[in-house]
This record gives structure tokens, C-alpha cells and sequence, in this order.
């Protein structure tokens, strides 16, 4: 089971939660931490959209490559942000753009 912050003040998906009831809905959600360089894959583009997370520190991009190959980086999301929610929630299939870790 994964255990958060001290602090989760800030964070729109654990508004008006305790932190007993954050970590609670995490172990539900089978929650866990993870890290990565940067430039490395949160979410593949062709995969599975049945999952989302919550940016605890650094930031993420969302990347698509453009139709000359180039990346375009569509959004990118910071600290106490959620990322691929409105996938996971949508009954999306699968994502249709990369995410990565822009800094750590």
C-alpha cells in the first residue's frame, strides 16, 4: 500500500478528504508512486486507457507526434495536477497520445 504526502492540501482529487481517507481510497484504487527520467513514458500512446495519476512532484507533457514526425507537446501538467482522468473515466479504449516526464 502506497502512503502519501503528509500534506495532501492542494490536491484536487484528495479535496475534502482526510489523509487517512486519501491513503484508504488509494489502496482501493490500488494506488502506487513511481518516478522516471525525464523523457521517459507515464502513459503510451496504443495503450490501455484504464488508469490515471497524480502529479506529486515535477512535471509531465503530453506529446503527440505530428504528421512530419516532429513531437508536439500538447499540454503540459504540474504538481497536484491529474493526468489521462478524463481517459480513464470516459470509457476511452486506449490513449491517443504519450505522456512523459518532463523534470523530476
Amino acid at each position: 500500500m502506497v502512503k502519501l504526502l503528509s500534506s495532501i492540501q492542494g490536491y484536487e482529487l484528495f479535496d475534502g478528504m482526510s489523509l487517512e481517507e486519501a491513503n484508504a481510497m488509494m489502496e482501493c484504487l490500488d494506488g502506487h508512486v513511481i518516478s522516471r527520467d525525464k523523457g521517459a513514458a507515464i502513459f503510451v500512446e496504443g495503450s490501455h486507457a484504464n488508469r490515471f495519476g497524480v502529479v506529486l512532484s515535477g512535471s509531465l507533457v503530453v506529446v503527440k507526434d505530428g504528421l512530419d514526425g516532429k513531437r508536439v507537446i500538447i499540454k503540459r501538467i504540474g504538481e497536484k495536477e491529474l493526468v489521462a482522468a478524463a481517459q480513464a473515466f470516459s470509457g476511452a479504449k486506449i490513449m491517443r497520445v504519450r505522456v512523459e516526464a518532463d523534470d523530476r
